[in-house]
């Protein structure tokens, strides 16, 4: 809310929140409102629903890497790990569960 507040949006009338990509952009198609949506959303845009850059917007995501505990590949395993690396490089803040 704080970053809207900066940008001039004082006081959002929040009547709908949705966690579903396509239920996000379908409330948009609507006219109920606007949402904030990663890139890769540009192949599924509703009709009538226009996707713009946010260049000056920085907010972090929450992001998950999941996989089968039982999957014992090991371009998995590499992958896993060079995910855990770049994490620790970057010092940002994870929880490393498995």
């Amino acid at each position: 809310m704080a970053k809207c507040a900066r940008g001039g949006l004082k006081a959002p009338h929040i009547v709908q929140e949705a966690a579903n990509e396509v239920v996000i952009l379908g409330l948009v198609a609507c006219r109920v409102g606007v949402a904030f949506v990663s890139s890769a959303s540009r192949g599924r845009l509703p009709s009538g629903v226009e996707l713009m850059p946010v260049t000056d917007l920085n907010v972090r995501l929450p992001f998950a890497l999941v996989w089968r505990k039982d999957n014992n590949s090991p371009l998995l395993a590499k992958f896993v790990a060079d995910v855990k690396s770049m994490v620790q490089r970057t010092g940002r803040k994870s929880e490393i569960l498995g």
